[in-house]
């Protein structure tokens, strides 16, 4: 039994530990699990003004444990505040969009129920070994194409990346964009290694302040593109994110991001100040394809928490859907995540996406998708038409109505 156990962990606050003590329940909690950040935990030190921990807060405060909106809907249905608009807060959905989210949530909370009518997952997600993924035949001329991986240190597992790429890609494959979050490259320190990918520009990277997180994106070298600063979120020590937009002369740009949300930020302050207007910003992006891959530590798999539930939901609002349905992180205890995944608002029929089966940092598993090019002829190259010679149509002949009527209920056979 710990001396000092933090109350929210319970794993005992040593005299080099971050803490802080409760004024009101008298015992400590690490300001990690108090969600304090470090500037925070100084100002305590030199404020004689009390400290109140999460826990107290919660039984004191009736709204504490509530969201924005779910105390906005509290006090208009409650008469507070009649006279507002609802939707001034949150966007409703389309119908369309609506039923799509209903079945992913359905896939979501049911993964290995049996497809049915009512509970089929719209993602064709599966998972690859290296060689299964060699063997699909994958094609870059007709497709655009993601990869991403939480890697857990970039300077540290390069040499395993360079050699998973090397053995996905094919002569007609390669991936035009790889994602990495948790690079663990640090602010205004360069990389001890060389961390540059064959037929790849220079990566676009936007270090942590901690030590862990960071994110970098790789572009490839046929793709001409241009960064895209002014979408960026970031909050030191907790979140970074880097986007680019690949300009594209005969077609729409395609706008990709990669996100990571560090553990330690509460994802309700993630959602309401950050998440919220990345995707009102995307959103005046008329006419261009969205592509966010990222780790943002939500699972997936379990949307009965508030703030999990509304992320979900403000990620659809802007029709970006997860492509990943699968875990993504192999946890020892037996309980896998899907924490890690790539939202886009570009869907087709054909699209393909899923996990490989390599584990190389961490349990996180790569994630991919393929999206094949929307000018792309789907039509088989033979066909079979039927046709009548009108020449010999005589409208005196007893046959001609026979013939009329036969004539209107054949079809093109493809």
């Amino acid at each position: 039994m710990p001396k000092e156990p933090c109350l929210k962990c319970d794993r005992n606050v040593n005299k080099n530990h971050r803490a802080v003590c409760c004024d009101i329940c008298d015992r400590w909690v690490h300001i990690k699990c108090n969600y304090l950040n470090p500037i925070d935990y100084k100002r305590l030190q030199n404020d004689p003004l009390p400290f109140f921990c999460i826990k107290c807060m919660s039984e004191i405060l009736p709204f504490e444990k509530v969201t924005n909106n779910e105390f906005y809907l509290f006090i208009t249905r409650g008469s507070i505040f009649p006279d507002n608009d609802e939707s001034t807060i949150s966007r409703q959905l389309s119908p369309q969009i609506q039923e799509h989210v209903k079945k992913l949530n359905s896939f979501f909370q049911n993964p290995s129920c049996e497809d049915t009518d009512n509970e089929v997952s719209p993602i064709d997600c599966n998972y690859y070994d290296p060689e299964e993924f060699d063997k699909s035949k994958f094609d870059s001329s007709k497709s655009f194409s993601i990869l991403h991986l939480n890697i857990h240190s970039i300077q540290k597992h390069i040499e395993t990346l360079r050699i998973l790429i090397k053995s996905m890609e094919s002569k007609s494959f390669e991936f035009d964009i790889i994602a990495i979050s948790e690079s663990k490259l640090k602010k205004a320190s360069s990389p001890l290694v060389n961390i540059k990918i064959d037929n790849y520009h220079v990566p676009v990277s936007t270090p942590s302040e901690a030590s862990k997180g960071g994110v970098l994106l790789y572009v490839h070298s046929k793709l001409n593109f241009k960064p895209r600063p002014d979408l960026e979120i970031y909050e030191s020590r907790t979140l970074e994110s880097s986007f680019i937009e690949i300009i594209n002369p005969k077609k729409s740009n395609d706008i990709v991001g990669v996100i990571y949300r560090h553990p330690s930020m509460p994802l309700e302050h993630f959602n309401e100040n950050f998440l919220r207007n990345l995707i009102f910003n995307l959103s005046l992006e008329k006419n261009k394809n969205i592509h966010i891959a990222g780790d943002f530590n939500v699972d997936l798999l379990n949307l009965s928490h508030s703030a999990s539930s509304e992320y979900f939901e403000i990620m659809c609002s802007n029709h970006l859907l997860p492509s990943i349905s699968l875990p993504t992180k192999l946890n020892t205890s037996g309980k896998d995540t899907l924490i890690d995944n790539i939202f886009t608002n570009s869907f087709n029929p054909d699209t393909k996406s899923g996990n490989i089966t390599m584990n190389i940092s961490d349990g996180h598993l790569p994630s991919f998708i393929i999206i094949p090019n929307s000018n792309q002829n789907h039509l088989p190259k033979k066909h079979n038409f039927y046709k009548y010679n009108t020449t010999k149509f005589n409208p005196n002949d007893s046959n001609f109505n026979k013939q009329k009527e036969e004539l209107s209920k054949k079809t093109v056979k493809h």
